[in-house]
Order: structure tokens, then C-alpha cells, then sequence
């Protein structure tokens, strides 16, 4: 087990990824890497992460292709240093970006693809997985990446399971529709989104 006590908050997300990337390898799985097919002219501070591009609108793309048995899986790496405590649920808590989430539930209606998050728990060294579209958003936040706000949506850490690479991707029924994906899409995005709009304009 690989330690991260020792690293910087900026070298956390990556030695998180590697970890789960040789992880992954060593259950016999193949993988491409998203980040190798970004163009060195796009990697301004805020387009480091790759992008499914349309006719109109472009969509934020999870860390990995997962390749094995001929079957494709998309997956979203994420290094967490603990839980969020929610007090208002008494539950811990993880989150990530709304933008993020949106793009991840597109992406998954657009290519037919299930998308992973994955998330590394510093504290406990747990690895914990689910489906995208198989998480309810508890609530939604902001917080301060650098010198910007970003607005933020929670899932309970009890919705994830432990992660498994032998059977990490066969869990059928957290498997949702691609149809139902893109409506759970539609609506989050509408929900949450205005209730975000307001709150700044109040």
C-alpha cells in the first residue's frame, strides 16, 4: 500500500491516480489515459482536462478508458484527504464539481459508455467506486479551488462500495439506462442550477 502522508496536497491527486491506475494493471486491465490526448497548446490552467467535443457544446471527459474482455469502461479518479462531514445529514460525505458531474452524466448519454468515479480516501486508504449515474446528489456547496469559487455537488460515502478490480465494473445493478441517464442529467442540471442561481442573486 502506498503511503501518502508525506506528499503535498499538489502531488496527492496524482500519486492517488497512479496508485489506482497500477492497481488496475495489476487485475490485468488496459488503459488509456485521457490527459496523453491533450494538445500542448490547450493546456492553459483551466483546460487541463481532456474534452468530448460536439457540434455546439463540449463536454469534460472522465481520467480513463478501461479496456478488458473487449469491454469498455470510463473512469473518474478522484484523491480525497477524508470525508466532508455533512452535519445537516450526520453522513460523511465526498464531492466533486457540478460542471464536472454534468459533463460526466452527458458524456456517459452520448457514447452509451458506464463512467466511474473512483475516489482514494487519504485518512482510512480506502478506495471507494461507483457508477455516475447511480449516485443521488445530497446537496450542493461551494469551495475554493485556488482563487476561484466553484460550485460543488455531495454524495453520501455510503453510496459507494469498496472498490474491487476483479469485479469493479460488473456490478450490473448500479447500471442505469442510457435514457435515464440523460433525463437524471437534464433535471439535476435544472435543479440545481437554479437553486444556485439563486442563491447569488439573493
Amino acid at each position: 500500500m502506498i503511503s501518502f502522508d508525506d506528499l503535498p496536497t499538489t502531488q496527492m491527486g496524482k500519486s492517488g491516480e497512479k496508485y489506482i491506475i497500477s492497481t488496475l494493471k495489476n487485475a490485468g486491465y488496459h488503459f488509456f489515459k485521457c490527459t496523453d490526448a491533450i494538445d500542448s497548446d490547450a493546456r492553459s490552467e483551466w483546460e487541463k482536462a481532456p474534452k468530448l467535443h460536439g457540434p455546439i457544446n463540449s463536454y469534460v471527459f472522465p481520467d480513463l478508458q478501461v479496456f478488458k474482455n473487449r469491454e469498455i469502461n470510463l473512469v473518474e479518479i478522484k484523491t480525497k484527504t477524508k470525508p466532508t462531514y455533512y452535519r445537516k445529514l450526520e453522513k460523511n460525505q465526498h464531492g466533486i464539481d457540478l460542471r464536472h458531474y454534468n459533463s460526466y452524466l452527458k458524456v456517459k448519454d452520448i457514447t452509451g459508455l458506464p463512467v466511474w468515479l473512483i475516489v482514494y480516501e487519504k485518512s482510512s486508504q480506502d478506495i471507494l467506486s461507483a457508477e455516475i449515474s447511480s449516485l443521488s446528489v445530497d446537496h450542493h456547496g461551494t469551495m475554493w479551488q485556488g482563487c476561484r469559487q466553484v460550485q460543488m455537488v455531495y454524495f453520501n460515502r455510503d453510496d459507494f462500495t469498496p472498490f474491487d478490480p476483479i469485479s469493479a465494473f460488473h456490478n450490473n445493478n448500479a447500471l442505469i439506462s442510457s435514457e435515464n441517464s440523460s433525463e437524471r442529467w437534464f433535471a439535476t442540471k435544472s435543479t440545481i442550477q437554479q437553486t444556485l442561481n439563486g442563491a447569488v442573486s439573493a
